[in-house]
């Protein structure tokens, strides 16, 4: 009985954590500063982003880090020196799923980005793919 019971838990386990884009509930977070250069030159992506991939079941929100210190520290978004702005962070179902930068959390090392493209973020968070599941479910 134990066994068919971890059998089935298991299952379950497994089907949550592969659930669909139309399964789960989306947040872009854009950690930015209006001081930092980087985050001034893509603000209207972030914007462009916003308009063209928001639904009811996925959302864009930029979080300024000069106001929002605490929520930056939070989700380890170093911004005083800019080096990790902006930090676009993924969340679903209000869990962390993917970050760009990436970094390494043993190490708390970031990424180098040199450039942040669009078609390169659309492609690296499935922006298009989550709009499509997203938006024709009510």
């Amino acid at each position: 009985m134990d066994a068919a019971k971890a059998a089935k838990k298991k299952g379950k386990k497994a089907k949550r954590e592969s659930k669909s884009f139309q399964d789960v509930r989306s947040t872009m977070l854009v950690f930015s500063a209006n001081w930092c250069d980087r985050c001034v030159y893509t603000h209207s992506m972030w914007v462009r982003f916003a308009n063209r991939f928001s639904t009811d079941r996925f959302r864009f929100v930029e979080v300024d880090t000069t106001k929002l210190v605490e929520i930056a520290r939070t989700f380890k978004v170093n911004a005083r020196d800019g080096n990790q702005l902006p930090t676009v962070i993924l969340l679903e179902d209000n869990v962390e799923k993917e970050r760009f930068p990436p970094i390494n959390y043993e190490t708390g090392a970031v990424g180098r980005i040199l450039a942040y493209k669009e078609k390169e973020l659309i492609r690296h968070f499935d922006l298009e793919k989550r709009y499509m599941a997203t938006m024709t479910r009510e």
